[in-house]
């Protein structure tokens, strides 16, 4: 009986034991699963992260490709009124008046003159050091020293010469030189411009 008993006792725990090491493989089991399901869940979280800066930039693109739009429309409809002319400072020789004949203004202006006397070997250019802003009707000035020198030497030549303050040069219509006025500027909306007048002839120098 007491044998009965023992043996009883030692299938009790055995199969206790059985039940006790297949909760344990259950459990091992559902804790591996809870980790990979963890793991996929940071890993969704990652790429909604991802999908989300994704739409966030192309949103951003879409706006900022809407704003370009909305300014190249804005610039093709701009009303801009600028035009320019040159012409001589009579009190100071080789000084350059030009001027903005236009109603609106010019943003960051740069100016170039160029002075071309062929039969003295003169070439040269003069430009504004900085950009500036010029308004309608407003003028800037350029120097160009060599092309004052050839005044001031004709208005010697004249003051010397009793025939010259009689008749007139002679020799005038023969002091042929060329000039160019080049301008780059922007408008109110950014817009991009410039003028070039070309190269122009020009027949006798200022008295």
């Amino acid at each position: 009986m007491e044998a009965e008993m023992v043996g009883a006792t030692i299938a009790g725990v055995v199969v206790a034991g059985v039940f006790g090491l297949g909760g344990l493989v259950v459990g091992i089991i559902g804790l591996s699963q809870a980790r990979g399901a963890k793991r996929a869940a940071a890993e969704a979280n990652k790429i909604a992260g991802k999908s989300n800066k994704i739409a966030g930039k192309s949103n951003k693109i879409a706006r900022e490709a809407n704003d370009i739009a909305r300014q190249m429309a804005a610039r093709q409809d701009e009303l801009h009124d600028v035009a320019w002319e040159w012409t001589y400072d009579k009190d100071r020789p080789g000084t350059i008046r030009i001027m903005n004949i236009g109603k609106n203004k010019a943003y960051g202006v740069r100016a170039q003159f160029i002075y071309t006397d062929l039969d003295a070997g003169v070439d040269v250019t003069e430009a504004n050091d900085e950009p500036e802003d010029v308004e309608g009707r407003q003028v800037l000035a350029l120097h160009v020293a060599e092309l004052g020198e050839a005044i001031l030497a004709r208005r010697q030549y004249a003051k010397n010469s009793a025939s010259v303050a009689m008749l007139g040069n002679p020799m005038a219509a023969l002091e042929m030189y060329w000039t160019r006025l080049r301008v780059t500027w922007r408008t109110t909306l950014g817009t991009p411009k410039q003028y070039d007048s070309g190269d122009e002839r020009q027949l006798g120098y200022p008295s």
